[in-house]
């Protein structure tokens, strides 16, 4: 393995919580994923450490993605979809307006499970 000593000097400073620019970033993607990883987590552990008064690097947040589906009725035929159903077939639907926002305010107040 050849020694770049400018690369030790971009992970030094990634390390030490220093900003980068694209070019540096272009250079980091090409490290393998593990070394990618624990240097991203680094960062997350050093913008975190302050939070919470100082614990947050102990409080785990997260959100809740809901994607909704308003139809089933699609034209395009994918070869691998299993979904898709094409209209007047007897399970295609197409979800109104009303429906969608029912359904919106009746999970914003329900516990991801």
């Amino acid at each position: 393995m050849i020694y770049d000593a400018s690369l030790e000097e971009l992970l030094q400073r990634v390390w030490d919580g220093q900003r980068i620019d694209q070019a540096d970033a272009l250079r980091l993607y090409g490290l393998p994923l593990e070394e990618l990883a624990a240097l991203a987590d680094r960062r997350r552990r050093l913008a975190r450490a302050n939070a919470y008064e100082g614990r947050g690097n102990q409080i785990v947040t997260y959100i809740v993605d809901r994607n909704i589906n308003y139809t089933n009725v699609c034209n395009v035929y994918c070869k691998f979809c299993a979904f898709y159903r094409v209209a007047g077939d007897d399970d295609a639907y197409v979800i109104t307006i009303a429906s969608s926002a029912r359904s919106t305010a009746s999970r914003a107040t329900t516990t991801p499970t």
